[in-house]
């Protein structure tokens, strides 16, 4: 197994722990019908949805279990069958020619295929009905678009290929993996990273999240950077070279002084760096409260443009050159832009005909009124 295909399985057990554990919290059971035989078949539903911080697809792959855990306060937990049933009474008002020939398309194949689920007798809506194929190798249409087709003939040749299934019963089928009855077949000393006194889940190349991360930055356990057995260039230095046959001090050196001169020091980051500093248009006069961006906070900085005006501009921003003036460089260009269209239309045309002109003096161009020149 290579290292990303171990990386990729450790990602999948994260997220398959992480959401017995959820499931654990929030009951162990589905709390509209009680359903509890496969975690697969198990699903969170926000009770709102303008309350969530992150889509539950993504709520077991990095976040931490605090995160995870006041996440899942707002949610219920459902099977997929409740799950599916709840979001189509919600968006039963959301119907349009397309949607209401697809549910007739649908009722009329399901009720071609007997009418309920072949494995428990589902049949309370078709919403959380599928067509599962019974052998993948003679599937010519994939079970989403057998209902696109505008030949009932077509879809019935394909229906004979499949059998009825609610959504509970199909992830059960492609996901036995999951059963709450099966058990792992795995012992728990083959998990653990292999670095002596760690009993962290291993991740990759035998090594835990943390100790991975640190052989990927470091090229070693411990907090020293790769040694290649190449030596700083500088005279007199006699530490590992970092990047460019330099250490790690004097590559920081040259990258923000541009020489590697002992007698300009490193330039450290400091919240007052901007204070002072023009770009473009705009002089930074003081830090101000900083902006939120979902979960990141960017730091802001009130300036003053030349024009007077007084305006916060994210940090990154005035670095990147993204903002250079309050607003007034783009009005001013704009306008310029339209004087030169206006100049160059005039150009084009000896006998305009002025804008002004009033649509009861039509008769001037055959009896149209005038154009707007841009």
């Amino acid at each position: 197994m290579t290292e990303n295909q171990q990386r990729q399985l450790f990602a999948k057990k994260r997220r398959y722990k992480y959401k017995l554990r959820a499931i654990e919290l929030k009951g162990g059971k589905c709390s509209a019908c009680g359903y509890n035989k496969n975690a697969a078949a198990l699903s969170f539903h926000h009770i709102k949805r303008n309350k969530n911080t992150v889509r539950l697809s993504n709520l077991f792959a990095k976040q931490s279990w605090d995160f995870i855990e006041k996440e899942l306060a707002k949610t219920i937990l459902l099977c997929n069958n409740c799950h599916r049933e709840l979001h189509a009474k919600e968006q039963q008002h959301k119907k349009t020619w397309a949607v209401n020939r697809r549910r007739e398309l649908k009722t009329k194949a399901i009720e071609y295929l007997g009418g309920k689920c072949s494995k428990c007798g589902y049949n309370k809506t078709i919403t959380p009905v599928v067509f599962h194929h019974i052998d993948a190798a003679t599937k010519e249409i994939r079970p989403a678009r057998v209902l696109d087709s505008l030949n009932w003939d077509k879809i019935k040749k394909e229906l004979k290929k499949t059998i009825l299934l609610c959504e509970n019963c199909h992830n059960e089928l492609h996901h036995p993996e999951e059963s709450f009855t099966a058990i792992p077949n795995q012992s728990k000393k083959s998990e653990q990273c292999s670095v002596e006194g760690c009993e962290q889940e291993f991740m990759a190349n035998g090594l835990c999240r943390h100790h991975y991360t640190r052989m990927r930055e470091y090229g070693t356990l411990t907090h020293e950077y790769i040694n290649s057995g190449k030596i700083c260039s500088i005279d007199d230095c006699g530490r590992v070279a970092y990047a460019k046959q330099f250490c790690r001090i004097h590559y920081l050196r040259l990258i923000q002084t541009g020489t590697v001169n002992k007698d300009l020091p490193i330039k450290k980051h400091t919240k007052h760096q901007f204070i002072g500093k023009r770009f473009g248009r705009l002089v930074v006069i003081k830090r101000v409260e900083d902006k939120q961006y979902g979960k990141k906070a960017h730091s802001q900085w009130l300036c003053q443009c030349d024009c007077g005006t007084e305006v916060a501009v994210v940090g990154r921003l005035l670095y990147a050159g993204d903002t250079k003036s309050c607003g007034c460089y783009q009005r001013e260009s704009t306008s310029k832009r339209g004087v030169e269209r206006w100049k160059e239309w005039h150009k084009n045309n000896p006998k305009p005909v002025p804008y002004s002109a009033t649509y009861s003096n039509a008769c001037w161009n055959n009896g149209t009124p005038p154009k707007r020149p841009y």
